[in-house]
């Protein structure tokens, strides 16, 4: 809303010499904005010039010094957030898989979705609830231009999720997530299994990425995932700590996709669809997770090495032109993220729902850890105690004998008495 006093401040500049253009970003305002004041102070001049009494001249300058005033009795009074847009998007994606599963009665209806909205806090309206359905469901097709990027300015990362089988793991079928990668450029590929989605698996993936093309994208676009974007502040997503820290060290910046928009990151989103489905269409049943990254590993190197039509050359082929275009490599970063756990009188640490024995002589003792995908690193008055491999699922026990000596020498001596 523009006040009076910016109002001067808009004739000021621009009796100062400046254009309508650099008025606008000075004072933050549309181009229109300023263009519809500065019409309006010419108007008055021009007024003032033929005005034929001291009267009229005097109801000239007393308009033109008036407070701008808005029409407001036809403006649609709406209360939407990003966060009620994207809940929205979400019930009605869940209507389209209940109609595909045959759950057509489980549909949620509008006055269903206000409901839910209203119980989560939201405060909106059932008529603005109405016109958003309406207006999402109904919505045009939208036509989309090829983007050509030039080497090594930018690369897409995303989350996938596979269902699988991994003995190690857990013997019954659970939920694993696949990162990838995917240079715009070259289409280059690159992607690493995961047990969890979470911020230690966001960190890693992003190290080893760069350690395996030997350099760094200028930019790499995410979607709204939780381990890339921590809030909305005033319609702008905010980057999560690991995410800064990342581009940080790494000098690269990020982009994050309009919610609902898969089309300005597709090429990783096709990527996640085709990997996945070339890497475990054929086999879900592994002894380790070593052999399904294995597997996925095999998959992905040769996608990039078939040559592609349109280009008639191999991903692989492009990459070898694309890499001399990218940020220098550094030392790979280290990523672990860190916690606090106390050692139980059992000598064990609780870590992500599992415990860890550690040696008898900490029990009581507060100990600092390094948390990464696939291993702990434990460590004690700041120095490095051990590096314990993970364990999986929900309460599970990792221990090692030798971490009771003093314990066993103890009842050794007990039993001798």
């Amino acid at each position: 809303m523009v006040t009076l006093n910016k109002k001067h401040k808009i004739i000021r500049l621009y009796l100062e010499g400046k254009n309508k253009s650099a008025i606008a970003r000075e004072l933050e305002l549309t181009r229109d904005t300023v263009r519809k004041y500065v019409n309006n102070y010419e108007a008055h001049e021009r007024a003032l010039t033929n005005a034929k009494s001291d009267e009229e001249r005097e109801t000239i300058i007393l308009k033109a010094n008036e407070k701008p005033t808005y029409n407001t009795t036809n403006r649609k009074r709406y209360k939407v957030t990003d966060g009620i847009i994207d809940r929205i998007n979400e019930m009605i994606e869940e209507n389209n898989e209940r109609k595909l599963s045959g759950q057509r009665k489980l549909i949620r209806k509008k006055i269903d979705m206000h409901e839910v909205l209203v119980e989560e806090g939201y405060d909106i309206s059932y008529r603005t609830v109405c016109d958003m359905v309406s207006t999402i469901v109904n919505k045009p097709k939208e036509a989309f231009i090829r983007q050509v990027l030039a080497p090594g300015e930018m690369a897409e990362f995303d989350w996938g999720e596979v269902s699988l089988t991994i003995d190690e793991i857990d013997p019954n079928l659970r939920r694993y997530y696949i990162a990838v990668f995917t240079l715009r450029h070259s289409n280059y590929q690159y992607a690493k299994l995961y047990t969890l989605d979470n911020t230690a698996s966001f960190n890693d993936v992003h190290v080893t990425f760069f350690e395996a093309i030997g350099g760094i994208p200028k930019e790499i676009v995410y979607d709204n995932a939780k381990t890339a974007v921590k809030s909305f502040v005033e319609r702008q997503k905010e980057p999560t700590d690991a995410l800064k820290r990342l581009m940080r060290y790494y000098g690269f910046t990020h982009r994050f996709t309009n919610a609902y928009s898969g089309h300005e990151k597709g090429a990783v989103e096709r990527a996640v669809e085709l990997i996945r489905r070339k890497a475990y269409s054929g086999k879900q049943h592994f002894k380790t997770l070593e052999e399904a990254q294995q597997q996925l590993t095999f998959k992905v190197n040769d996608l990039n090495t078939r040559k592609k039509q349109r280009e008639e050359k191999s991903a692989k082929t492009a990459f070898a032109e694309e890499q001399a275009q990218l940020l220098p490599k550094r030392i790979p970063l280290d990523t672990g993220v860190l916690s606090q756990a106390h050692v139980n009188k059992y000598g064990f640490i609780y870590v992500d729902s599992n415990f860890y024995s550690v040696p008898d002589y900490l029990v009581g003792k507060q100990l600092t850890l390094k948390k990464y995908p696939f291993n702990i690193k434990i460590l004690y008055q700041d120095k490095l105690l051990l590096t314990q491999s993970r364990i999986y699922g929900r309460n599970n026990y990792k221990v090692d004998i030798l971490h009771y000596i003093q314990t066993l020498k103890k009842e050794a001596r007990v039993d001798q008495t």
